[in-house]
């Protein structure tokens, strides 16, 4: 099995791993996730019902452990279900840290598992350790320049605004984001987040109508037109 790892495409070797023997990537920029979230839960239905469809890509370490670069999520579900092995690819690359970032973000760009901010967080430590423009992160994905560039602002979200949006993540857009992330200043971002959130919550008003009819709640679009609603018996 051959798979593209930087410049060079590199051999993958597939083994069921004691589950004892691997570990998750320490500096992995996602968060562990919760076993028992909604999410987890259906992942470990299915590997209850179906087993792991796909292996975990991982690195062997000097101690012939296994480090995951990708599917930490089916590793932790696995344990979970108290499974004893878990099926891996063992990717052969010298210890390159920014090698080993560049594939996990590759990854995870391509099962849309990390959030926009954890991805500019990657792409960060991926340039920083690599010494890598821009363009040629944006050439190693292949994505666009420009999207590199919106991904690397997420960096300018302060702790806090970031912690705020993890609560609410699937209320911030891609779009949204880049305009918090031109905000320059703590206070500035905290307040988009508030307000960005209170347009989320549409008013909600009620109509009576006549005698026996049934109650009609209608959003604010739609009060103009419940305004010039006649009732016919």
């Amino acid at each position: 099995v051959k798979a593209r790892g930087g410049k060079a495409e590199q051999d993958l070797e597939a083994v069921n791993a004691s589950i004892d023997k691997v570990y998750p990537d320490p500096d992995h920029p996602r968060r562990i996730p919760d076993p028992d979230s909604e999410d987890m839960l259906s992942l470990r239905r299915s590997i209850q019902h179906f087993g792991i469809l796909e292996p975990l890509l991982v690195t062997r370490d000097k101690n012939n452990d296994y480090r995951i670069i990708a599917g930490h999520r089916r590793f932790i579900a696995a344990k979970s279900e108290k499974r004893s092995h878990v099926p891996v690819r063992i990717l052969r690359i010298k210890e390159d840290i920014s090698q080993v970032r560049l594939i996990q973000l590759t990854e995870n760009l391509q099962r849309k598992d990390l959030s926009p901010i954890e991805i500019g967080l990657c792409l960060g430590t991926v340039a920083q350790i690599g010494k890598l423009k821009q363009v040629e992160l944006a050439n190693k994905l292949g994505i666009s320049q420009p999207m590199v560039a919106y991904y690397l602002s997420m960096k300018k979200i302060c702790q806090r605004a970031v912690h705020e949006v993890e609560k609410r993540s699937d209320d911030f857009t891609f779009k949204v984001l880049i305009r918090i992330a031109r905000l320059k200043t703590e206070k500035e971002q905290l307040s988009a987040i508030k307000s960005h959130l209170a347009k989320l919550k549409t008013p909600v008003r009620t109509i009576e109508l006549p005698k026996d009819q049934e109650t009609i709640t209608v959003n604010a679009r739609q009060r103009q037109k419940a305004r010039s609603f006649h009732w016919r018996p």
